[in-house]
């Protein structure tokens, strides 16, 4: 630290302002400590909360310069409602982004904070396929999938297969726990399933 930390003072032969005081705000830089199990939310990006110490002064807004996830910087970065000024901020990821990707937080006045946090995601799980059986020869087959951490949206769900065969479409049936499988066709009744009795799904980048 400063021996003292906001005091400015000249001397001009011989004669001294003393130490003036309010000329001069000492910045420290950002640290992020933690960030929380990422989210996915409403507008379709995964989000977590980032907490540390003087990730902001006054505004989020003004105050970060960026926030670089992995090297890539972040969609946008506000404050968590009921946040203590400059200890926590909530940071929306950008697209296709790694568990394990480093976050960094870069003030306004260029400093790059010190970071021991990474991006993780919860686990998207599938629990039940229902119906729980396809008739060999059947054709545009629809089957719900049900789980946790499941898409809110359709546009979340990146792809779905069952049995190996890519579902033509899908869509939302309940958000976050459940979705359908739609157009799908059945073997024949001498053929198999490329992949006999898997389920698959992938909610932005995340896979089951």
């Amino acid at each position: 630290a400063w021996p003292s930390a906001v005091s400015v003072e000249a001397t001009i032969r011989g004669q001294s302002t003393g130490e003036v005081h309010g000329l001069l705000e000492g910045v420290p830089a950002p640290r992020v400590q933690a960030a929380s199990v990422a989210v996915l939310g409403p507008s379709g990006l995964w989000s977590t909360v980032l907490s540390g110490t003087a990730l902001w002064r006054s505004n989020p807004e003004a105050d970060v310069a960026d926030v670089t996830v992995g090297g890539v910087g972040a969609m946008s970065w506000r404050r968590p409602v009921g946040a203590t000024m400059g200890l926590l901020l909530e940071v929306d990821l950008p697209p296709g982004i790694a568990a394990g990707s480093a976050v960094h937080v870069v003030s306004s006045a260029g400093l790059v904070s010190a970071s021991n946090a990474t991006v993780s995601f919860p686990r998207v799980a599938l629990e039940s396929v229902s119906p729980d059986y396809v008739l060999a020869g059947a054709r545009n087959i629809s089957v719900v999938l049900r789980g946790t951490n499941l898409a809110i949206r359709d546009d979340d769900i990146d792809m779905v297969r069952v049995g190996g065969v890519a579902c033509r479409s899908w869509r939302v049936v309940e958000a976050g726990a459940a979705m359908s499988c739609e157009g799908l066709d059945g073997p024949g009744a001498s053929e198999a399933w490329p992949s006999a009795v898997s389920v698959e799904a992938t909610i932005r980048g995340q896979s089951t």
